[in-house]
């Protein structure tokens, strides 16, 4: 109604066009979204909003287009930049993303995220260890509880120095023990080291802090898989399995999550642990 009164109301036009992109009716949102543009061709987040929708949808020409022209318009919102470089690594840019978070530590040399999120660029896809490491120790320069940021030199350190890795993940668990993510490094690093007592004690710890823990149940079956327990990596197995039918719609707190390829690696490997256990029973009996 309120557009019907008044066909200039940029604003209702761009709150109709997010409702219309809530209810997956993509073509009235972009419409409504390049007639609040029209209306006011000056306001940032109009194209900060279309750009994002052009990046849901791998249109990654468009998305870039319409950051570009939100940052030209307002170049002091730091949001803009992070939306633009998330456009270039979606699409394999890294050398532009790395421009822009370039840019980003100009503008704002203070905020210790632009460094965390720039080291993770050289870390994961530009493979500059070295330049990522110096990002991630500026970052904690700033912010010294930077949990993410020990993570993440965990996973640095845990290819050269094993007493270096455990103090950084051991730093994250200390700074925030509430978030489980925070566990799964070290758990990971325990396995790693074979030191399965380590591990045990803290998926135990994490599934007592949180029951729908499917990942945490299908750890301790590795585990005890690797330790030739077939009896203990069946029930874990199990309970894994049951915890991630009874919560589908859980997401399971591991880095990758479980996808449906694991989940038939999960029914596989209860299978054969059947047969094993099966063996192992009729050996018994005669």
């Amino acid at each position: 109604k309120g557009l019907e009164i008044d066909p200039k109301d940029d604003w209702g036009f761009y709150g109709r066009g997010m409702i219309y992109e809530k209810l997956k009716k993509f073509d009235s949102a972009v419409r409504d979204y390049n007639r609040a543009i029209e209306i006011d061709p000056n306001y940032a987040e109009y194209y900060h909003v279309l750009g994002n929708y052009y990046n849901s949808l791998e249109k990654y020409k468009s998305s870039i287009t319409n950051y570009k022209k939100a940052i030209e318009l307002n170049p002091e919102e730091v949001n803009y930049y992070y939306s633009l470089t998330t456009s270039y690594e979606d699409q394999k840019d890294y050398q532009n993303a790395l421009l822009i978070y370039d840019k980003l530590v100009e503008i704002n040399p203070e905020e210790s995220s632009i460094y965390y999120y720039r080291g993770l660029l050289f870390q994961n896809y530009l493979k500059n260890i070295e330049s990522a490491e110096k990002d991630y120790f500026k970052a904690l320069e700033l912010n010294a509880n930077y949990s993410n940021v020990y993570i993440q030199l965990g996973l640095i350190y845990q290819l050269k120095e094993n007493k270096k890795a455990l103090e950084y993940f051991k730093k994250a668990i200390e700074i925030d023990p509430e978030t489980r993510n925070n566990y799964f490094p070290l758990i990971n690093y325990y396995i790693l080291l074979n030191d399965f007592d380590n591990a045990i004690k803290l998926i135990k710890k994490t599934i007592k802090s949180d029951p729908k823990d499917a990942d945490g149940y299908y750890k301790l079956s590795l585990i005890y898989l690797k330790q030739k327990d077939y009896l203990n990596a069946f029930f874990e197995l199990t309970r894994a399995l049951e915890k991630k039918i009874e919560f589908k719609d859980y997401y399971i707190l591991d880095f990758d999550g479980i996808t449906r390829i694991e989940l038939a690696e999960m029914y596989y490997k209860r299978a054969e642990l059947s047969k094993i256990l099966n063996s192992q029973k009729l050996m018994c009996e005669d």
